[in-house]
């Protein structure tokens, strides 16, 4: 017993290091990426400053397309650290931590202790893994809640006093990410199914919580459904049935897509993570283990689950990733069992070296640097003393995002000749209004405008500029220059 805790003590001195550098070594740098990361950040920002927890806002209007654990939980780190990208992503960033640390624990319990330590460190050192999880969006709480759940699965089939707790995970996935947290019953129900072991499924004990989380989870649907009306059923629809039965924001792709997109995005673990697959579900053919069918049914279920929808996003399947990296960690101790802890760790330190030289080669340099968005970061906050805290600034073809996120201030859209109509009147109401756009469709916009408004540079960075619109005098526009 000492000698197995003492092994366990010098994984986690191995493994915790290694993993806390990967997920917050410069997390709060850059700026946020303005579609998904940014959206939240702005939510949570709005229940900061405003103190209204039972609805969510972005953009100073309701907003009913998530639950709220994420911006709650987040709205309360700016509240202790203050509003800035490291806050925004440290809930994710923290939850990818535990995500490894649990990785790991499982993984001693299926695989055994060095083929768990080789998955935990696959996993801390994937591309696609690490690229969620250090960013401030759902993906990653839901991984671990996902992982948290399986592990609370496997004690519970021995330890039935732990099965109310499934309920609890479960309420907290429906609050993070809605029917989205309902994964990992999913995987355990078709492990039990599989496996022939359906006792767990059969007790009350499991019932009734997993009833319980469902009613907390419909709370908050319920909820809003009161204040809103039918408003959050359509919303709901588009959310839940449409994503699933139609391609909505461009998310359309062939059925192979996650597999081979995962294989790619991980660095040099993603072939071998579905050689490992394959090689698992070799072995389960020739004799049954219920740990190595847990791995085989997480992964599978998962991916099978979100190739059947026909909206398709690849951070949708990152509850898979503990799965693979613990089966690729098993193919590797198979392969090479009698190798020596030294020796491991220089092979493990090489592979780490290939990502590096991979993630620099082929992805975007503000994937190291976490820098998505610098010129709206830097010209939004320059512009945030020049619009009233009640006013509204405009943007053409430049996302809302993060320029709501770093300006504080209701943006509007101007996009086409609808919008641009009613961007005209409120220059009109006002005399004048500032927009943001980017300098190649400077043209394309001011095509747009009516003959008596005109455009002045008032500012810029990089590409990006802030325009003030005023009427012009009768004559037509004035020459169009940089103040």
């Amino acid at each position: 017993m000492e000698s197995t805790d003492s092994h366990a003590r010098r994984d986690l001195l191995v493994l915790v290091p290694i993993a806390g550098f990967c997920l917050f070594a410069w997390l709060g740098a850059g700026s946020l990426k303005t579609f998904d990361e940014a959206r939240h950040g702005e939510v949570a920002r709005e229940v900061f400053e405003t103190g209204v927890v039972h609805t969510l806002h972005w953009n100073h209007t309701r907003y009913l397309a998530k639950p709220p654990l994420n911006a709650w939980v987040t709205a309360l780190l700016f509240k202790v650290f203050g509003v800035h990208e490291l806050t925004v992503r440290l809930f994710s960033a923290t939850c990818g931590l535990a995500t490894v640390l649990l990785t790991w624990w499982l993984g001693r319990r299926l695989v055994g202790p060095r083929a768990a330590l080789y998955g935990a460190l696959v996993l801390c050192t994937s591309t696609f893994f690490l690229k969620y999880a250090r960013l401030g969006q759902l993906d990653g709480p839901l991984t671990f809640l996902t992982t948290l759940g399986l592990c609370l699965y496997w004690r519970a089939r021995e330890t039935p006093r732990l099965t109310p707790w499934l309920g609890v995970v479960l309420a907290a996935a429906l609050l993070l990410k809605s029917v989205a947290g309902f994964a990992f019953t999913a995987v355990l129900v078709v492990h039990a199914l599989l496996g022939r072991e359906p006792g767990l499924l059969r007790r009350k004990a499991f019932w009734i919580p997993i009833a319980a989380a469902v009613a907390v989870g419909g709370s908050w649907v319920l909820l809003q459904y009161g204040l809103y009306g039918g408003v959050v059923v359509e919303r709901w629809r588009y959310d839940v049935v449409k994503r699933a039965t139609e391609v909505v924001e461009g998310h359309e792709h062939w059925i192979g897509y996650y597999p081979l997109e995962f294989a790619l995005r991980s660095g040099v673990w993603g072939p071998l993570g579905l050689i490992a697959l394959a090689a698992l579900a070799r072995a389960l053919l020739r004799q049954m283990d219920q740990g190595l069918l847990l791995l085989l049914t997480w992964a599978l279920t998962i991916f099978g689950a979100y190739m059947a929808a026909q909206s398709q996003a690849l951070w949708y399947v990152l509850p898979a990733a503990p799965a693979v990296s613990l089966a690729t960690g098993w193919f590797l101790h198979r392969r090479f069992p009698g190798l020596r802890p030294r020796t491991a760790a220089l092979l493990f330190a090489g592979c780490v070296a290939m990502q590096l030289c991979g993630t620099a080669l082929f992805v975007r340099k503000n994937f190291l640097s976490m820098d998505f968005e610098p010129e709206i970061r830097a010209l939004a906050e320059r512009t945030r003393s020049r619009v009233g805290r009640e006013d509204t600034v405009f943007a053409f073809e430049v996302h809302e995002n993060a320029l709501l996120f770093y300006n504080g201030r209701r943006v509007a859209r101007a996009q086409d000749v609808p919008t641009i109509r009613t961007f005209a009147a409120s220059v009109r109401s006002r005399g004048k209004r500032l927009c943001f756009v980017r300098e190649p469709a400077r043209p394309r916009l001011e095509g747009l405008f009516p003959p008596d408004l005109g455009a002045t540079v008032l500012d810029r960075e990089g590409s990006l500029l802030l325009l003030e619109v005023e009427v012009r005098n009768a004559r037509g526009p004035e020459p169009m220059g940089v103040r």
